[in-house]
């Protein structure tokens, strides 16, 4: 195998135009690679590539070091120098060795006439140098901190900074240090509370007129190429620094031969402004010995060492949630979440990773074993308050989000004593979600002087259904949660009992069945929030034999009666294809939902269709038998929490109101003894195939009132 394919690359290396194989090619002793020399003739003359190819290759990817030239836009410095800088190719994968290798050579000789011949001109590019890996300073920069004025009266000025992680030797060494810069600039850094505490360590900053570079994208080197980059005085003060250095704590164990000085110059973005860019130089101690300097004064502008460069990273809140942030106008809230238990756990970890910056969590419960295997608790910290251990997650998580946590927010009624002081708390932030799955707390939050919007999520058992309830448009949480769970045939109480002994019953779902459906549920929520409007109540389906993925409801109102209704999609979707299956005949059922305890909301779930009956294109008479056979079956199947509402029928070709018989006939409905319904409601779609209209309308006071939708 190795012999055919090293026969292929000599004789498809030496067949390339342009193209002369020096080296004949050869598989590596020590590495996994074939190895070969090129040449490769340009219009600038010759260019040399050391070529090597992964021993399984189309797997992996192909290098061509160039030893001719270096600092060239995608061009990698290598830690072996007489490799030279390796063109960086990014060609896709294709297991087929002729083809992958056609096109990386295809992409290398692009790269030559793009990059190297025209020079032609790309998106910023880093420069190329090689790192210590000793330290990797992480810091935070946008083009909105880039003012005027930020370096007008100082260039350069005393850093801070942290250690966020180290990684270590296996002896148990540290080996490179993470740094969290503050006050980097002159600016303070953006990091989250929890991230500016710990042990602070002092450096030195210095902002430069242009980025250190020698050619194309190739770093300086030595201090006398960077010299005269630095302003006048930097060299005095740097001095001034050293000489003070016993003052400060310069580092941790592993940094303290070190001072470290972060160079700053701007760089444009991608949308065509400039934000600032910090390199990280480590200027080793030994140079500038505090008793030496007293002696005799020792400047950096003098220094004849090489440069010694050390990573860093923008980090910014922009470019750290650039990938997947969640709207905006969701993750700037100051966001409550009761309950840590199951959904709240993950709910929070979901905000947190989609950019939320102020977080509470409130719950009063500690951790559990069994709590564990479904949330995001861990059982490293069982018997440790829900809230303390989701926090400790959650700050791993993000170095911008605030986390407070509140024991428990205990439930009670506007009669309590400790009420008012309980809805004051509730109404300091600008959502609520409740994720508590307590009846208790879901009244509470109904109650009027709670003002702050809320979203309960709550799951049925084995997450068969999510429920998302929204107070802007259900303000009546606790009733439509009951409603809702009517009409789903769900248990209203938990009735899973983990174990022997005294429990709380809870449901039974496993995470991913949880997850499936809340991740769902919040896309939905976000997705309302990117369009401007206000999350709204509805029902998730996991499953699969479901007439329904998603329900959600249409709102209308009907402001002479000040009453309001709700249409779930799924009886809007079920009237206009059933009305236009009929279609030109007419057609038409049984509505079927609740009035709210107050009378003042409607809501309709469903529709009873007949199977008997009678249509013309201006008529429809269904099998009154048959209809109610239906109706006390579907009775029977909800209890008492859905019943009849009114009726529906289709108006093919014709308009949305009324007829005489219509009025008659609601009429008749309300006024029976045996309809436990006084305002009766009549839809009626209206118009042709495709294009169906819908028109609501209630009766009352031997009138018919119109609604009309909102939002």
């Amino acid at each position: 195998m190795h012999k055919s394919d090293i026969e292929f690359y000599n004789s498809y290396f030496a067949g390339l135009e342009r193209c002369r194989l020096e080296q004949n090619f050869r598989l590596l002793d020590e590495e996994p690679f074939y190895h070969g020399r090129i040449c490769i003739d340009t219009a600038k003359g010759p260019l040399d590539f050391e070529v090597l190819l992964p021993e399984d290759y189309p797997f992996g990817e192909a290098h061509f070091y160039c030893r001719t030239i270096k600092g060239y836009n995608h061009q990698n410095l290598t830690a072996t120098e007489t490799l030279g800088g390796n063109a960086c190719l990014n060609t896709p994968f294709v297991d087929h060795l002729h083809t992958r290798l056609s096109l990386d050579v295809e992409k290398l000789y692009q790269w030559i006439e793009d990059l190297y011949i025209n020079e032609t001109r790309q998106e910023y590019e880093y420069p190329a140098f090689k790192t210590q890996g000793k330290a990797h300073l992480l810091f935070s920069e946008t083009a909105n901190d880039l003012t005027p004025d930020r370096f007008r009266e100082n260039l350069y000025g005393t850093m801070t900074y942290t250690v966020l992680n180290q990684r270590l030797t296996s002896n148990g060494k540290a080996e490179t240090y993470t740094l969290l810069a503050q006050q980097l600039g002159g600016k303070e850094s953006s990091w989250s509370k929890a991230y500016k505490g710990g042990d602070l360590y002092q450096g030195v900053w210095v902002f430069v007129a242009k980025e250190p570079v020698v050619r194309h994208r190739l770093k300086m080197d030595s201090w006398e190429q960077l010299r005269d980059l630095l302003p006048s005085s930097f060299s005095d003060f740097f001095l001034d620094f050293c000489k003070k250095s016993a003052r400060y704590m310069l580092g941790p164990d592993g940094l303290r031969e070190y001072f470290l000085l972060a160079l700053g110059y701007a760089i444009p973005t991608l949308d065509n402004k400039q934000e600032v860019h910090w390199d990280l130089l480590l200027v080793p101690v030994k140079d500038f010995r505090r008793r030496e300097l007293k002696r005799r004064p020792k400047y950096i502008k003098n220094l004849t060492e090489p440069l010694l460069w050390d990573g860093t990273t923008n980090s910014s809140y922009q470019r750290f949630f650039g990938r997947g942030m969640l709207s905006k106008a969701l993750v700037s809230k100051n966001i409550l979440i009761i309950g840590a238990g199951a959904i709240g756990s993950s709910l929070s970890e979901l905000l947190v990773r989609g950019g939320l910056t102020k977080l509470t969590l409130s719950d009063s419960d500690t951790v559990e074993p069994g709590n564990v295997c479904r949330s995001k608790l861990t059982f490293k910290h069982t018997n440790i308050a829900k809230v303390l251990n989701l926090r400790l997650s959650l700050l791993d998580i993000s170095p911008f989000v605030d986390i407070e946590t509140i024991a428990a927010i205990q439930p009670t009624s506007p009669k309590g004593r400790y009420y008012e002081n309980t809805a004051s708390v509730l109404n300091q932030f600008d959502l609520i979600f409740d994720c508590s799955a307590d009846n208790q707390v879901l009244q509470m939050l109904s109650y009027g002087n709670v003002i702050s919007p809320i979203v309960s999520l709550s799951i049925t058992n084995k997450a068969r259904h999510l429920l998302c309830l929204s107070s802007w448009d259900s303000p009546r949480l606790i009733e439509m949660k009951s409603r809702l769970l009517d009409w789903l045939k769900a248990d209203h109480y938990p009735t899973f009992k983990p174990g022997t002994g005294c429990w709380h019953f809870t449901f039974e779902a496993s995470y991913p069945e949880i997850n499936a459906l809340l991740n769902k549920a919040l896309n939905n929520i976000n997705t309302s929030t990117l369009n401007g409007q206000k999350p709204e109540t509805f029902i998730l389906s996991a499953e699969t034999n479901s007439s329904i993925s998603k329900l959600s409801f249409i709102k209308y109102q009907q402001p002479e009666l000040g009453l309001k209704l709700k249409v779930s999609s799924a009886t809007v979707e079920t009237v206009l294809a059933n009305s236009d299956s009929f279609f030109p005949n007419e057609y038409g059922g049984l509505l079927m939902g609740s009035y709210s305890d107050d009378f003042s909301e409607a809501l309709v779930f469903d529709v009873i269709l007949p199977s008997k009956f009678k249509s013309s294109p201006t008529s429809f008479v269904p099998d009154t038998d048959e209809l109610n056979k239906k109706l006390n079956k579907y009775g029977k199947e909800h209890d008492s929490g859905v019943e009849y509402l009114g009726e529906w029928h289709s108006h093919p070709k014709g308009s949305g109101q009324y007829s005489p018989q219509d009025f008659a006939s609601l009429k008749k409905v309300a006024e029976a003894g045996s309809v436990a319904v006084a305002n009766p409601l009549l839809l009626i779609a209206s118009g042709y195939k495709g294009e169906m209209q819908l028109s609501f309308y209630v009766f009352s006071k031997n009138k018919l009132y119109k609604f009309s939708p909102y939002n």
